[in-house]
Formats: C-alpha cells, sequence, structure tokens
C-alpha cells in the first residue's frame, strides 16, 4: 500500500492537521504580518532571507543542540523562528 497524501485529493482531510479555528488562534496567537495562512497543511512564514513552511500542527518536533528530540507547541516555534536571538 502506497502512503496517502490528502493533498492530492479534494475530498480528503489530513487528520493531523489543525482545525481552521485552531488555525485562526495560531494566526491571531501570532499577529504578525509575516505569517500566513494558505490552503492545505502548512503555515507559510516570511523571514529575513527565505520563506519557510511550518505544518499546520498542535506540536512541532525539533532537534535540540546536544542531538535529542523536543517538541514545541506550533505558536513557540513560530515565535521562535521570528525572534532567534529570545530563546
Amino acid at each position: 500500500m502506497k502512503n496517502f497524501n490528502p493533498e492530492d485529493f479534494s475530498n480528503a482531510l489530513n487528520p493531523y492537521t489543525l482545525s481552521n479555528k485552531e488555525q485562526e488562534k495560531v494566526i491571531a496567537a501570532i499577529n504578525d504580518k509575516r505569517l500566513n495562512n494558505p490552503p492545505g497543511d502548512y503555515f507559510q512564514l516570511e523571514l529575513k532571507d527565505k520563506t519557510i513552511d511550518i505544518p499546520k500542527l498542535k506540536y512541532i518536533s525539533t532537534k535540540t543542540k546536544d542531538e535529542k528530540i523536543t517538541r514545541l507547541a506550533t505558536t513557540e516555534f513560530i515565535h521562535l523562528k521570528l525572534n532567534p536571538n529570545n530563546k
């Protein structure tokens, strides 16, 4: 069986993606015009030199400096990307 990609089908939902109401809460919590909410499974964040896609999930997994995996709330992850000096 192949991996299912919901973006390939107009009538499919990704069960892991935040609901529209939760997406609106993230946008309101960040309150920064550099964060966009296009259709699909990713927010787009415009940084100084590039635009990155951020999954529309409740938590984002990241690797720490000591190579361990940790998870952050999506809003916290975006705040860190917008303000990398405020760790």
